[in-house]
């Protein structure tokens, strides 16, 4: 008898807080009025995901809203994780995390950029062009072709292009001077073809063969020393080649 008794306690209770629930979603105190939003770095977020959180201003604060805000958030490629918490009586406050990417991919053809991707691993993940600038300038930044965007989309990325953007984390020191890096994968050299930009020296360095992080370093040296200061005109640029014996200016 007891146990019936706290059975039906429990029903009447579990009907009383649907109802108190929904309820709540009709009374005006409790509608979204604000956003409250934190990205874990202090980073700025995708303009997808700056709308899907300005779009929750109106709603209910109780309900499906806070389902369907995760749902929408879930579904956003460069969000690695968030925490969504009610704020009463009118707030939501949203944490969240962009996704770490080992590499930012530009395709180019020409002078003209025609998307972006973000490298993780061997996960790509589409980067809308306005949101090109919300990871900062350590994350190196990989010119390639159309067509090997392409290929990489269909089967599945290379471990060449892991290699390529791994190889260049590693570099230190005057790494800073690189502004682009230009990645071909159709080459005999284990790397392929990969040519650094440095815009401010007028200078290209290209890798011919495979040669160390140490003596990468040391070859940008050489190159800042006997560039800078150098007058260039603006289309001309010095070619360096590197080789494991050694750096020729071309």
């Amino acid at each position: 008898m007891r146990a019936a008794r706290i059975a039906v306690t429990l029903v009447i209770f579990g009907m009383l807080c649907c109802i108190g629930v929904y309820t709540l979603q009709y009374i005006p105190a409790f509608v979204v009025n604000q956003v409250l939003l934190q990205e874990e770095q202090g980073r700025a977020l995708p303009k997808s995901v700056m709308e899907v959180l300005a779009s929750q201003k109106g709603k209910p604060l109780f309900g499906d809203t806070k389902g369907e805000l995760a749902k929408a958030l879930s579904q956003e490629p460069l969000i690695d994780r968030f925490s969504i918490s009610r704020k009463l009586p009118d707030k939501f406050s949203v944490k969240v995390a962009l996704r770490p990417l080992e590499a930012i991919l530009v395709v180019s053809e020409g002078d003209r950029v025609q998307k972006l991707m973000g490298l993780g691993g061997k996960n790509l993940y589409p980067i809308e062009l306005a949101d090109g600038t919300i990871y900062p300038d350590s994350v190196v930044r990989v010119v390639i072709t159309p067509s090997y965007a392409a290929m990489i989309e269909d089967y599945g990325v290379d471990d060449g292009l892991v290699n390529v953007v791994r190889y260049l984390g590693s570099l230190e020191g005057n790494m800073s001077l690189i502004t682009t890096v230009k990645y071909d994968n159709n080459s005999s050299n284990r790397l392929g073809r990969v040519v650094l930009q440095l815009a401010s020296l007028h200078a290209e360095v290209c890798i011919r063969e495979e040669v160390t992080p140490e003596l990468l370093r040391k070859a940008i040296d050489v190159v800042a020393s006997e560039e800078r200061g150098q007058l260039h005109l603006d289309n001309e640029w010095t070619r360096y080649d590197v080789y494991a014996s050694g750096i020729v200016r071309r």
